[in-house]
Parts: structure tokens; sequence; C-alpha cells
């Protein structure tokens, strides 16, 4: 709900001329600028909220100490570098999320509640109530799951092969610093 007024209006603003990401559409200007210092503004704070229980687990799991040290310090620097790596070598970031969305959200929406659901309902526990699914309920969990499984599979293929297909895949710049297609891929087609 949240989404949808900015993609259609988006569309029905620029038809189908529009671009993946939306500010790329928009005209250079002032506007666009601020535009998009917001953003990066919006995404610095947001990588450090969403990336900080990933760097604690893994934190915990090499027995880092907790609070402000060297080791801490090196082991966030040193995963950051790994991050802005990967960046680089996919510049392309709608592969990826492509990637993501059809892996892990597919699995995450589709097939594991509905599986977890069947899984509770079934297990036999004085400690647990017991709880019956019928017949047609049980059929429409299994059709969710293999709606999931298949329409999961299907976007992850799409989506590793728009990754390293040859339209979409571009030397990183780390490799190749001049070239052009790099910042701008539509100078490219």
């Amino acid at each position: 709900m949240l989404y949808f007024p900015i993609a259609s209006g988006g569309y029905f603003i620029f038809g189908s001329s529009v671009r993946s990401n939306i500010v790329q559409s928009l005209t250079n200007g002032t506007i666009t600028n601020i535009i998009q210092c917001l953003l990066v503004i919006h995404l610095f704070f947001a990588f450090v909220i969403a990336i900080n229980p990933s760097f604690q687990e893994m934190e915990e799991y090499f027995n880092i100490p907790k609070g402000l040290n060297w080791k801490r310090c090196l082991f966030r620097t040193g995963l950051d570098v790994i991050i802005i790596f990967i960046g680089l070598s996919i510049p392309h970031f709608g592969n990826i999320l492509a990637l993501i969305g059809g892996s892990t959200i597919t699995a995450l929406t589709f097939v594991f509640p509905p599986l977890f659901y069947m899984k509770l309902c079934d297990q036999k526990s004085t400690d647990w109530p017991t709880r019956t699914i019928s017949l047609h309920e049980r059929t429409y969990l299994w059709e969710l799951i293999i709606i999931g499984i298949l329409g999961g599979a299907a976007a992850t293929w799409s989506a590793i092969t728009a990754i390293f297909s040859s339209t979409t895949f571009t030397i990183p710049c780390y490799i190749n610093p001049n070239d052009h297609c790099y910042l701008d891929p539509s100078a490219c087609n």
C-alpha cells in the first residue's frame, strides 16, 4: 500500500520509459539533487541499523569482546570492505534484489509459514493444545507451498540469469575504471 502510489505515479507520469530507479527518470536539477542527498542520508542510517544485528551475531560467534575495542573496529571495517566489494562487483542492484526476493523472501512468505503451521498443528504433546486442520485448509496450505516453491524457483533462476547475462553484466570499476557504462548503464545501450 505504501509503494503502490509511487510506482503507479511514476508509470502514469513517465509511461513505459520509467526506469527501475525512479530518481534516474527525473531531469537533472536542484530537486533531483535534494532527493539524492536525502536518499543517501536515509541509506546511511538505515544501513547502520540493518547491519548491526548481523555484526553483533558474528562478533559473538568469533568471541570478539563487547564494547569499543580494536578487534571490533577491525572486524566491522573488514566486513564493510567485503560489502563494498560485493556492491562494486555487481553494480545492478535490482538484480540482487530480484535474487533475494525470488529465493529468500518467497520462502519466508509462501513456503515456511504454512509448513510450520501444519507441523505445529500436527504435533502431539501434552504441553501443546490439540489443533486440527480441515482437509480443504490443508489443501490450500499445500497449494501455497507449491506455488511458493515454483514461483521462487522461477524468480531465482530469472535473477541468476539476469546477473550473468551479457546485456546486464558490467565489468566492475576496479577492473576497468575508465568504463563509462558502470556509472550510467543507459549510455551503453
